[in-house]
């Protein structure tokens, strides 16, 4: 069956940050195979404190940083190996790439991203995941 060559492997990261993700990309890319085909940007937490004027201030910095700042460090933690891989057209082993010609970036948002989600109480959640939807059509 195909999915007896399937490998998978969980690896924890602050995705807050941006070197922790550069560096434990470039860790799974060399523990693989020294490509990288597709890389998936899913972290997220929710706004949990209620209406907007009684949430703290530390919270909101908090969503936005995992939920926003998270994908966009990853996004240039995988754009930099794509780049690389299209330019050499090598993996980071040296050696020769076969089949590849670009890479794919994943990043999860939420329909709260689209639409208001009244009357949940989640404005910094819905601003994060408008901005990541953003970002991916921009990319």
């Amino acid at each position: 069956m195909l999915t007896d060559h399937l490998t998978g492997k969980a690896y924890p990261c602050d995705v807050t940050n941006a070197q922790a993700q550069k560096d434990l990309t470039n860790q799974i890319v060399k523990e693989f195979n020294g490509r990288l085909d597709i890389f998936v940007a899913n972290a997220g937490i929710p706004w949990t404190q209620g209406p907007m004027l009684e949430g703290e201030l530390s919270h909101y910095h908090k969503v936005m940083a995992v939920d926003v700042d998270g994908v966009w460090y990853g996004a240039i933690a995988a754009g930099e190996i794509f780049r690389r891989q299209g330019e050499k057209k090598t993996g980071l082993d040296g050696k020769p790439l076969e089949n590849y010609t670009y890479g794919s970036f994943v990043a999860t948002a939420s329909m709260s991203g689209h639409i208001q989600n009244f009357p949940q109480l989640q404005v910094a959640y819905n601003a994060a995941k408008a901005s990541v939807l953003h970002m991916c059509k921009s990319i």
